[in-house]
């Protein structure tokens, strides 16, 4: 009765203290290999998968780590931007904030910020009924025609954060970058949603120094 390469595996997992049993074949089996000498051992064998394995451990607990050095930074400056919010005491001010704030410490090319009857900086029509259907921040290239021309021709990738104010609408804030891959639809939105917040909340207590 021959047995197939299945019966030899399925074997082999169900007694694991097989070679423990016949060390004699575990030192002499030999695996075919591309180096000098034509073979490895099983020992050999297993320890260059091991290595293989811790490698691309290593590789992905480094990544790890600089993400978390990333979201560490991006928290601070997210603090920062609340801290400043706080003082505002006018639409202008909060308007001046989030441009330096997003421009300097985020490093954003292109800030927009429109809300619908707010002389300063009025949302077009066009946007405002874009901004109305606008539940969750968007992120990838501009979505809408309109969007496209508030923000500029040099802009490839944006992200639109919905800025709801109870009794005046919903207005947007945008921001873009001539990078094609700086905003895209995969990446993130925890802290661009904290952007968000923040604004909306910081316009609505701001509303009668407008």
């Amino acid at each position: 009765m021959s047995c197939s390469h299945d019966d030899v595996r399925r074997y082999l997992q169900e007694h694991p203290d097989f070679f423990l049993r016949e060390p004699s074949l575990a030192i002499s089996l030999a695996l075919p290999s591309e180096g000098p000498g034509g073979t490895v051992s099983l020992a050999q064998h297993q320890a260059s998968l091991l290595r293989g394995q811790l490698q691309a451990l290593e590789e992905k607990f480094a990544q790890l780590l600089q993400i978390g050095r990333q979201n560490d930074q991006l928290a601070e400056k997210l603090h920062r931007l609340a801290l400043a919010l706080i003082g505002a005491e006018t639409r202008p001010q909060v308007r001046h904030i989030l441009t330096r704030a997003l421009s300097e410490e985020f490093a954003v090319p292109t800030v927009r910020l429109g809300l619908p009857g707010w002389l300063a900086a009025e949302l077009p029509e066009a946007l405002a009924e874009f901004a109305r259907t606008l539940a969750e921040v968007h992120v990838g290239s501009p979505p809408h025609p309109a969007l496209a021309a508030w923000l500029g021709a040099d802009v490839a990738s944006c992200a639109v954060l919905p800025l709801p104010v109870p009794e005046e609408g919903v207005g947007l804030l945008a921001l873009g970058s001539p990078e094609p891959q700086r905003f895209y639809p995969a990446m993130g939105t925890v802290f661009l949603r904290r952007i968000g917040e923040l604004a909306a909340a910081a316009l609505a207590r701001c509303r009668e120094a407008a």
